[in-house]
This record gives structure tokens, sequence and C-alpha cells, in this order.
């Protein structure tokens, strides 16, 4: 077995490999009787060691590394627990199809295309073939006196949204977009029409690249951190960038499949590995190479995370019913589980990014549009339901976004193409619902007189976060511009929200257990 290790560190590590961890591989290659498996969990083994990874040598302070713990854990936070959704409609959602103007008295424009027109009337006249029936519109009260209509109407395929609004459940939030800037014509920094450049710039919401690398939820993570609050960020499906905080504030965020959290490795059966892995990365001195432990710990970190995620996991229950066949569906069903385990996991502020799509509809934009709304929908309403049922609905914030919205106009394909400005919803227990916020265009036309007849943004996301970030205790002006870097910006113009445009009034929120095993 010497033999065979000594072997392997030689092609593998240049010979680095510590006489310590040699003998540890060593003894797990002769606990197995099969040669072949045996070289297979010893070459693994050798590709687990900080030697491996790095060029560093590791000095072994003999002590095991336990568990790493995210935060300095405030009991004083234990009973407030909030849970923020970034749920991500990809490929450019067509908003327009899903807030319609319908009765906008004294909205009559001058604009040469739109003369004598109310704002109605010019929604029916700019989309042509693809605007939708007054008839099969959910009809919802404008709910604020500043928009430019007193009713609009929603897709008739989202009527557990619709449900929600008028329960005061949910809110939109009217004509957002990136911006860098209160005049939209000075906005840099992104590629307004580009699907990657704009889905990277919405879940960073840092157009100036203040903190490099970091993603907005990520950053609202480490500043409620900071607040003595425990937190966690996983992404089921989407963006990971959105909840990338600063390093040293956080670690970063976990992935989980929708079969839940599988066990360390999938292909090795030998019930001793993960053991051995952890001991072979186990705890240095002092002044043991800075790459050698930078490996280690993240990898130990990382291990038992997933143990911790895997074992609560296994005791949460679902009992709605989700729908088959839907991914959306299927994401929302994992989160209402990993949102039961946050009492056994001591979090307090809970975060999750998840995606459906893509919306990019540059044909045939009816139909399609209709069925991805239905399937939004229904996942939505089976959320919205178990969350219910386990009480945390009043503690949870779903915020949906997009890259960008579409062009009001029809392409020759009855589709849309890529726009900028759009039109978002805000959901759960916390929200102030009922009303629209934000600034709905009052001409149409005059809003894409700009951009290449897209409409422009009159709120920019920081607007939107801002107000999520109040909501999960950041409150500090330091903190709040921590959050959304670019925030100071938009200040002297009146674009941003505060913590009650989209909330009410807010008290703690008793945390989640663990729903009862179902027999």
């Amino acid at each position: 077995a010497n033999e065979i290790v000594d072997e392997i560190a030689t092609l593998l590590t240049a010979s680095r490999l510590s006489q310590d961890n040699r003998a540890i591989i060593a003894e797990a290659y002769s606990a197995v009787s099969d040669p072949n498996e045996a070289w297979k969990i010893a070459l693994q083994l050798v590709m687990s060691t900080p030697e491996f990874h790095t060029t560093n040598l590791p000095i072994r302070s003999g002590e095991d590394r336990g568990a790493v713990d995210q935060t300095d854990d405030d009991s004083s936070n234990s009973g407030d627990y909030k849970a923020v959704i970034y749920l991500n409609l990809g490929g450019g959602v067509d908003s327009y199809n899903m807030l319609v103007p319908q009765t906008c008295p004294g909205t009559e424009d001058s604009y040469r295309w739109s003369i004598n027109k109310t704002l109605d009337e010019q929604y029916y006249d700019v989309r042509g073939p693809i605007a939708l029936d007054r008839g099969d519109l959910l009809q919802i009260s404008s709910g604020n006196e500043e928009q430019p209509c007193t009713t609009f109407g929603i897709h008739p395929q989202l009527q557990t949204l619709a449900s929600l609004y008028e329960e005061g459940d949910a809110l939109f939030m009217a004509n957002v977009g990136y911006m860098s800037d209160p005049n939209w014509k000075r906005t840099t920094g992104c590629r307004i029409q580009s699907h990657s450049a704009m889905s990277r710039c919405t879940a960073l919401v840092d157009p100036f690249k203040s903190i490099p690398n970091t993603g907005v939820i990520g950053r609202m993570r480490d500043a409620t951190v900071k607040l003595g609050h425990k937190t966690s960020a996983i992404y089921v499906t989407g963006s990971s960038e959105v909840l990338k905080g600063e390093g040293g504030t956080t670690a970063g965020p976990v992935a989980v499949g929708f079969d839940g959290v599988q066990e360390f490795p999938l292909w090795i059966t030998d019930a001793s590995f993960t053991s051995n892995v952890l001991s072979l990365n186990n705890a240095t001195v002092s002044d043991s190479g800075f790459m050698a432990e930078q490996w280690s710990s993240t990898l130990h970190h990382s291990i038992s995370i997933m143990g911790e995620l895997r074992d609560s996991l296994n005791q949460a229950v679902v009992t709605t019913s989700f729908p088959s066949k839907n991914k959306l569906a299927d994401e929302l069903k994992l989160v209402s589980r990993l949102q039961q385990t946050a009492v056994q996991r001591g979090i307090t502020r809970d975060f999750y990014s998840v995606n459906c799509g893509s919306f990019d509809h540059h044909g045939g934009l009816l139909g399609p549009l209709a069925s991805m709304f239905e399937g939004v929908d229904d996942a939505l309403a089976a959320y919205v339901a178990e969350l219910k049922l386990l009480g945390l609905w009043e503690s949870t914030v779903i915020i949906e976004t997009s890259e960008f919205a579409r062009t009001m106009y029809p392409n020759g394909n009855l589709g849309t193409d890529h726009g900028w400005a759009g039109h978002y919803f805000a959901a759960g227990g916390p929200v102030d619902g009922g009303k629209i916020v934000g600034k709905y265009p009052r001409s149409l036309w005059r809003n894409m007189l700009g951009h290449g007849r897209r409409p422009v943004p009159t709120t920019p996301w920081e607007a939107v976060w801002s107000s999520v970030a109040e909501w999960a205790g950041v409150s500090e002006v330091e903190d709040l511009n921590f959050v959304c870097p670019n925030r100071n910006k938009f200040v002297d113009s009146q674009m941003l929200f505060n913590a009650s445009t989209l909330f009410g009034t807010q008290q703690p929120t008793a945390a989640p257990t663990i729903a009862p095993t179902m027999e």
C-alpha cells in the first residue's frame, strides 16, 4: 500500500504529499479487498488533499477542524426569521402583457401618433395583434392615485397572482430597469439589449463595480450578518452571482439540486471515505501555507454545510400537492423544504435564487407566454399554500425579476424583441399589496422615443432592493449604500423606495419549524 501511495503522490503532487496524509491514504487502501477499487479510492483521496491543489506545504496542528459557523449567532434574533426569494423569469419577460392599462381617464396624449388617445387606447394601437382582449383580463384597481389608470388588467393565466394582489399580499413595481444614472440617457456599464450582460447587471446592481464580483442579495446578506443574524444563501437554478457576498464576511452560496443533497461522493460506497477526506484536510498551524489552508478550510466547510442540509432535509415534509412536469414548481417545492430546516440550522435570514425561462418570445408571443404564465402561476399557488400551512408566508417575500422586458410593438413574427424597462411583482405575507408603485408611463409613445422605441425605465433596481434591505433589518444609510453601491445617485431625484413603499408595518416573525412526519 505504501509503495502505491508513494507512486501516486509522486505523479500527482511531485512528492509534496505529507507523511501523515500518506499514512491515512495507505490505511484506506489496505482496508479495501478489491485492488482496483482500492487504487481508485487512493487516487480520489490524493486528489482531495491540499498538496494536490496547491504548491503549499500544510503544517498540521494535530487538532480536528471543527464545523465552520458562518456568523456570530446572536440569540436575540432567534425569533425573527425572514426569507427573500429572487425569482428570475429569464429571457426577458413581456411584462406589458402581464400588467395592462385599462381605465385611464385624462391620459389623452398630444403626440402625433396618439393624438387624443388615452393610455389604454395607446396600448391597443401599439400592440396590435399581440394585445390581450379586455374581456379576458383579470381586472384590478391601481391602488395608487398617482398612477395614470384607475384600473389595470393582469394576464388571465396569472390568477393566483391576481388573487394575492386583491388580498393585499402582492403588488406591482412599474417601469423598473437597470440604470446607472437618474437620466436614462447617461446610463452606462451594461449592454442594454444583451441577455447575458443585462442578466448579470440585474443580479449585481453595481453598475460601476464598486464592490466587484458581488450580487445585490449577497451584499444584503453580508449586511444582515453584521447585525448578528445567521444567514443562508442557496440557489437551485439560475444566478448564483446575485447571492455572492464580499469575501471574508460570509461563505459563498450553496447549490442544491431538485433531489436535495446527495451523499459525498456519489460514486464511492466506502463509508469511511468522507471521514478520510476530512482527516486529510484537518486543522493547520497559523504559519502553514495560506493557499493550502484555504483549500482545506473551504472543502471542510462545504462538506459540513452540505451534511447539515442533507440531515435537515430528510426531516422536511411537504403536504401540498405541487404540479408535476413544472420546473419552477420543483424549485419552489425544494425551497419550501429548505425553509422548514431553518430553525435546525439556526438561520434567521434566508436567501434563495430560482429561475424560470426562457421568455425570449421573438415569434408567436401569445400562446407560449400564456402557457408559461400558467406554469408560473401554478407553481406560485402551490408554494403559497405550502408556506401558509407551515406558517412561513408572513415571513417570506418573493421579488420577480428579468434581465429586461420587451418592445411594445410586435415584430413581423407576432413576437416582441429585447426591450428595457418592465413591470415586476413582489409577493409575500409582509408585502403591503393591492397597489402599483413606481411610475407606469402616461404615454407609451413618448416613453419609447429615446431608445430605439423601447420603453425606458423611471425606477432603478436600487429602489426595489433598498426597500427589501430595510425590511430585512438593514437601516443605516452606510449599510444601505453597501447593499446598493450606486444608491446615492438616486436620492436627490426621489426615485428610491423605502421599506414602507413595499411593506406594511413589520413585526418580528416566528422561526419555522420542521413539519410533522407523515406516516
